[in-house]
């Protein structure tokens, strides 16, 4: 699924003591895009591939929980975007063919924040509370601004997306400091 080979990919822990494969990122996503689009690959891998597609993105709350950003995101991305945080600020995506405009190929995105993209506890009280404060401080931002580049999220579902895209930041006084915002551009 990553085009790398079994002996190379080394197995790690991670928090919450579950096995973990170490892998280059643009290979993580290649996996993805073929969990949104497993044309190319045998039987059963196919069919198999579409069912966890199926299964993730019609029952969503049952991959994050509710309220977490995946939960929203696939909730927001009506069957076409899959999302699966992890440890450390990761953060993979899966787009249906044509999510992001007619012809569009299917595509896996892989995010990773360097400093672990721990969750902040000081959200703007006019923002939604989000239970589990999955989506942490970065991660959540950087694939919104992702998604809205790449044209697979609207402005209606980019609103919907609020809790977890551009908000304050605050210190541990609750004086509002900065700004969480993407500072990028996809060319």
């Amino acid at each position: 699924m990553t085009g790398v080979p079994v002996k190379a990919i080394a197995l790690g822990t991670d928090g919450c003591s579950a096995p973990v494969f170490a892998l280059p990122l643009r290979s993580a996503a290649w996996a993805f895009a073929q969990l949104a689009d497993p044309a190319a690959l045998p039987e059963p891998r196919q069919s198999a591939l579409r069912r966890i597609f199926k299964a993730m993105t019609t029952h969503p709350d049952m991959v994050a929980g509710p309220d977490a950003f995946d939960t929203v995101l696939m909730q927001v991305g009506r069957g076409k975007i899959l999302s699966k945080v992890g440890a450390e600020g990761y953060q993979a995506i899966a787009l249906l063919p044509g999510a992001c405009g007619e012809g569009s190929p299917a595509l896996g995105i892989t995010i990773k924040i360097s400093d672990g993209d721990q969750a902040e506890r000081d959200r703007d009280p006019q923002v939604a509370v989000i239970a589990h404060d999955i989506g942490g401080r970065a991660r959540s931002t950087a694939a919104v601004a992702v998604l809205r580049q790449l044209g697979a999220l609207d402005e209606k579902q980019v609103a919907a997306l609020k809790a977890f895209n551009n908000r304050p930041q605050f210190n541990w006084r609750r004086l509002e400091v900065g700004e969480i915002r993407a500072a990028f551009e996809i060319k």
